[in-house]
């Protein structure tokens, strides 16, 4: 369990924000840096799978379909800090992420 001062920094999963791959994603995975054109129906799949295993362990998820032709935007993770009083959001290294 990772602490913070006196401050537990773990808890419950309630509630996820999620964005599927999207068809124009793929079209610039050259733009993002990726090493290779993603299977974009592999992509659906294994997203769909992903959710539903939120799902079952108990979490909303929310879908979002925002920042298209943005491959990247389907990334679990974003550099943040989350804490009692709020989040923090840092800055991502790929410029297409700064946005």
């Amino acid at each position: 369990m990772a602490r913070f001062g006196s401050t537990s920094m773990t808890g419950t999963l309630e509630r996820v924000l999620v964005r599927p791959p999207l068809a124009e994603d793929a079209e610039h995975w050259r733009a993002y840096g990726w090493r290779a054109a993603p299977d974009v129906a592999a992509a659906a799949v294994e997203h769909e799978l992903f959710r539903g295993l939120l799902e079952a362990a108990g979490a909303e998820v929310v879908v979002s379909h925002h920042d298209a032709g943005n491959p990247d935007a389907i990334y679990v993770y974003d550099p943040v800090l989350v804490g009692p009083a709020g989040a923090v959001l840092l800055r991502p290294g790929k410029e297409g992420r700064r946005g």
